[in-house]
């Protein structure tokens, strides 16, 4: 099982969703509930979701019957499984890059993206936040479930070398940011900080993946871990990296306004 990939290299997203991990935002399934709760989507929004994955918080806003979504993606594998998720012709999935999506301009009453921008190199990460504000409409909300590092006051040098050791086992050129490096990101391109929730970096504890996965879930991941050579290596890398700085990294979601 999984011969074909390279355990050991793949990207660390990659490799825990062929393990069988379902959730894999930073936060769990708790902090992206707070964000959707405190963006607060109704049947009169029109939401634009910035890389949706698998759709595990695509299936969430559907619940809420938006009047619109468009969901942009690179990944055409799961852009085809989202359009299977839902046969409703208003609801658009779009291969395409977040930096330059394509979308009109004030199309969008919500958008929302999670565990994207931290990947992202620092001009990166203001170019689609200035994407956002740019395909939202006035007043308009953006969420986002990000990696945060603390002490807001943290130094250059020590929040490189957690960079670099994060990036060294998720095979990710990871690069979170402190709370205020958010804020200013976001105020740089016109937002306002509206919410802000956090929850610790527990994506590889026990207790996390049960309450994301559930026993079915879990147990089918520690099968695929067993059975996979070099997974549980792998696995053990990347939890001793998260529970060595789980005090200086956390999940963090922040709720912003378009002015």
């Amino acid at each position: 099982m999984f011969e074909k990939y390279n355990i050991c290299k793949m990207p660390g997203h990659w490799f825990l969703s062929r393990m069988g991990k379902r959730v894999l935002r930073p936060g769990g399934k708790a902090l992206t509930s707070l964000m959707l709760n405190g963006l607060n989507i109704t049947r009169n929004d029109d939401v634009v979701e910035f890389a949706p994955g698998m759709g595990i918080t695509a299936k969430h806003i559907f619940e809420k019957c938006p009047n619109r979504y468009w969901g942009i993606d690179q990944n055409r594998e799961a852009l085809t499984h989202l359009r299977e998720m839902t046969p409703i012709e208003r609801y658009s999935f779009v291969e395409g890059n977040i930096i330059n999506s394509g979308l009109k301009d004030d199309l969008a009453t919500v958008i929302l993206g999670e565990a994207v921008l931290t990947m992202q190199t620092s001009a990166n990460k203001q170019k689609i936040i200035n994407e956002a504000y740019r395909v939202l409409r006035k007043n308009g909300r953006y969420g986002i479930h990000e990696i945060s590092i603390a002490p807001d006051d943290a130094s250059e040098s020590f929040k490189d070398k957690i960079c670099r050791e994060l990036s060294s086992v998720i095979h990710v050129n990871a690069r979170p940011l402190t709370l205020s490096e958010w804020r200013t990101m976001l105020e740089n391109a016109g937002f306002t900080v509206e919410k802000v929730f956090s929850k610790p970096m527990h994506l590889l504890k026990i207790s996390r993946m049960l309450q994301d996965e559930g026993w079915k879930g879990l147990f089918k991941i520690i099968r695929n871990i067993l059975k996979t050579k070099g997974a549980w290596e792998r696995v053990r890398a990347m939890r001793a990296v998260f529970t060595k700085y789980e005090r200086q990294m956390s999940a963090v979601s922040i709720i912003a306004l378009k002015g």
